[in-house]
């Protein structure tokens, strides 16, 4: 699996972590839309996935983790760009 689909996890109010594996490339519009109780995301891959800039509901990730050598990669790269807390594990 490469890619999450769109609405893939859409209202999932009871998703609050996804870890998100090193080989995707692409998350789809609204993936995560409405996803009220995910809070924090982790990615393994160092290369951020492209991202719609509404796969998720960025008011409610309040934490991201990614590796940290990609911290400013993820940091200056939007969507991701616009979590609060990014954190290099």
């Amino acid at each position: 699996m490469t890619s999450i689909g769109r609405y893939a996890f859409a209202y999932c109010t009871s998703l609050t972590s996804i870890t998100i594996p090193e080989g995707m490339t692409s998350i789809q519009n609204n993936a995560f839309e409405g996803c009220s109780n995910l809070k924090s995301i982790k990615v393994l891959a160092t290369t951020p996935p492209a991202a719609a800039s509404n796969s998720f509901s960025n008011d409610y990730v309040d934490t991201l983790y990614v590796p940290k050598e990609a911290v400013s990669t993820y940091q200056n790269t939007a969507p991701w760009s616009k979590i609060e807390t990014i954190i290099g594990f």
